[in-house]
């Protein structure tokens, strides 16, 4: 069965495709959390590089995670492949701030950093836009590694592609991990404020679907 490396950005249908990998890895699927208390770094402008290494991919044969891409870059030369879902950047950070100001109301346990809670509670959605970019190229760096990309707004079509991909069966069913709690309201001038500060972002998703091979 075909070793990949599943890299899991927050907000981009991780659950679904979590779900979709493990009936064909099933206990071979193995989930490297060791980076998610770094993925906050960004807020205070530390590099996500102080990754830790931890030898789980002796364990399993696909493994998933918040973990940037060159954590792992050394198992490409082995035959593993790489791949990740990308989501409308936009929509994205205004599902990830909603899923973060109330994360005391969902059924996984969020911890953050007590400094990273107050910025968090603290800011609106536009500024949280401003404060948190560039983080496609942030796990990804160059796409040129990726053996696959998969969109969430195409989830169910993308899924039957990376079957051909990774030659086994995928449940191809979107599984919506709906935030509980309150949603915030987005006006048009809002929206068009947090577009421009997620230029980085567009970049990088125009750019993966410009890829003929993805």
């Amino acid at each position: 069965m075909q070793k990949v490396v599943c890299l899991h950005i927050p907000k981009t249908a991780g659950t679904s495709l979590k779900s979709s990998l493990a009936t064909a890895y099933g206990k071979q699927l193995s989930a490297d959390k060791s980076e998610n208390r770094n993925m906050w770094s960004t807020f205070l402008n530390v590099p996500f590089s102080d990754f830790r290494y931890t030898g789980i991919e002796k364990r399993c044969r696909c493994l998933m995670g918040h973990f940037p891409i060159r954590k792992y870059s050394f198992l490409k030369s082995k035959g593993w492949k790489f791949i990740t879902w990308l989501r409308d950047p936009a929509s994205r950070i205004i599902s990830y701030y909603d899923f973060l100001r109330n994360r005391n109301l969902q059924d996984s346990k969020i911890k953050l950093r007590p400094d990273v809670a107050k910025i968090i509670d603290n800011v609106d959605v536009v500024e949280f836009s401003s404060m948190l970019t560039g983080i496609y190229k942030e796990y990804l760096e160059d796409l040129s590694m990726l053996d696959f990309i998969g969109f969430t707004e195409s989830y169910s079509n993308d899924v039957k592609r990376l079957k051909k991909v990774l030659g086994v069966k995928l449940k191809g069913h979107f599984t919506r991990n709906v935030t509980k709690g309150p949603r915030t309201k987005i006006t048009g001038i809002m929206l068009k404020q947090i577009k421009e500060n997620q230029w980085e972002d567009y970049k990088t998703y125009v750019d993966a679907k410009q890829i003929d091979r993805f």
